[in-house]
């Protein structure tokens, strides 16, 4: 009978998924405590430049065998992203991978050890991407009070104004705007965004 892992979502398993992850327990065990400083990096759906010089240096570092640590970290790079896409709990991974190499043991630690950061990370991504399909996304906000003393319409005022910098992503581009609020706008602003938000 074929294993079913809920991670790849009745995906069908690579015949050398299990064996190419496996290779990540034959790494030295100082190498193996470091590890996620390597992994998290290669999770990213491209590798950079600044990602293969850090690769050479851990591998120099622990005079790793480059074949042995590119079998596992490639195992690795199919399984837990597509772990984290799904949302699967560090929990139901961990039944995955037992189920996929019951014969080594630590290997469900050792993955788990970073997945719950970069499965958070990846959905907020996955998130932030699917609202920004339909939009601006608004990614953040600063604020600066400021008074204005006087005007030659007004004469002397000294009233308060908030300045309000918006920063948004639309698509690839980003962009901001900035907009001039009395107070009564921002507390109204307030009231609103608690509303939503509670």
């Amino acid at each position: 009978m074929t294993a079913i892992l809920r991670a790849l979502g009745g995906e069908e398993i690579p015949t050398d998924l299990a064996d190419d992850l496996r290779c990540l327990m034959r790494l030295p065990a100082d190498a193996r405590a470091k590890l996620w400083q390597v992994l998290r990096p290669c999770l990213a759906e491209k590798i950079t430049d600044d990602t293969e010089r850090l690769l050479d240096v851990f591998r120099a570092g622990f005079r790793l065998d480059q074949a042995l640590l590119g079998r596992g970290l490639k195992g690795a790079r199919f399984l837990l992203p597509r772990a984290a896409q799904r949302d699967v709990t560090p929990a139901v991974l961990a039944e995955d991978v037992t189920v996929l190499c019951p014969d080594t043991p630590g290997l469900a630690e050792l993955l788990l050890e970073g997945y719950d950061a970069f499965r958070t990370e990846t959905r907020k991504v996955a998130r932030a991407a699917a609202i920004a399909d339909h939009g601006k996304l608004l990614t953040s906000a600063k604020w600066r009070l400021d008074t204005v003393e006087a005007s030659e319409s007004g004469g002397m005022l000294r009233v308060p104004v908030v300045m309000l910098t918006l920063h948004y992503r639309d698509g690839a581009e980003v962009g901001r705007i900035t907009l001039q609020a009395m107070p009564d706008m921002v507390r109204t602003l307030r009231s609103l965004c608690e509303q939503a938000v509670p």
